[in-house]
């Protein structure tokens, strides 16, 4: 029986599979439940003769390759609806996998059995907190709560990930967001871990622009968590309207000196 699936996403990032995947094997090459899934998305960049030529030696790794590109948020979904395990983590396929972090997560997983499991967005030493999700939202600032709609953050249970609400919602960028957040919503339990689980890379991949008015997804999203008017309007004012007017002044000070 899978307990966990590390399902990657990918499409032509040759280049980072190459260091990503040889790490997630090794990491779970001591826990035979666990199965590492790869969703390529027609690669044209020799990724999935790469992808084979891994499967071949590792009876973890399995694979799908889709007949055309279906798109970012469809391949989310395909990868969730492809795993095997009780838990699926989605595995960005240009982040970088912490030395130990899947026998951390494991070790959590296993001790605490909570719906979602909230990594890399921890501030401080290194501690894990556990509680309802609705708890979790109540004692964290808005940025905390939008900085955990980064898909690689969240490992949660397949059960509680709605398919249709993600093709649902995936013109709103967070399709994988609302795909879960109904179930938590209920009472659901989650963990936070600050412990080093993965990282951001500083030459990260290319990415579409972001929409004229991300703004308002974020809100909408904070909208359907439920949560609090007062942490909204914070969230507005301090983080979108507050930090626009710091960058433009930041900006006027450097062509001043200049």
């Amino acid at each position: 029986m899978t307990f966990l699936t590390i399902a990657v996403p990918t499409y032509n990032r040759r280049e980072y599979l190459e260091e990503l995947l040889p790490e997630l094997l090794r990491q779970s090459q001591p826990y035979p439940d666990i199965e590492l899934f790869i969703s390529d998305n027609c690669t044209t960049d020799g990724s999935f003769s790469y992808i084979q030529e891994l499967a071949n030696h590792s009876a973890q790794l399995r694979f799908n390759r889709n007949d055309s590109n279906v798109g970012g948020d469809e391949n989310f979904v395909r990868c969730v609806e492809c795993s095997h395990g009780d838990y699926v983590w989605i595995f960005g396929d240009d982040e970088i996998l912490c030395e130990g972090a899947i026998a951390s997560i494991i070790d959590i997983l296993k001790s605490s059995r909570v719906s979602l499991l909230i990594s890399g967005i921890g501030q401080g030493p290194e501690r894990v907190w556990c509680g309802k999700y609705t708890d979790f939202l109540g004692r964290n600032k808005p940025r905390t709560i939008l900085n955990h709609s980064l898909i690689t953050c969240n490992i949660f249970k397949k059960e509680i990930f709605n398919p249709k609400i993600a093709r649902n919602r995936k013109k709103t960028n967070f399709g994988h967001m609302y795909a879960i957040i109904d179930s938590l919503k209920k009472g659901a339990m989650v963990c936070v871990t600050s412990a080093p689980i993965f990282a951001v890379r500083t030459n990260r991949a290319p990415f579409e622009k972001k929409p004229k008015f991300i703004w308002i997804k974020y809100v909408q999203l904070f909208l359907h968590m439920e949560l609090p008017y007062s942490k909204i309007t914070y969230f507005i004012c301090y983080d979108l309207v507050g930090a626009t007017i710091l960058r433009q002044l930041r900006k006027l000070q450097g062509i001043n000196k200049n």
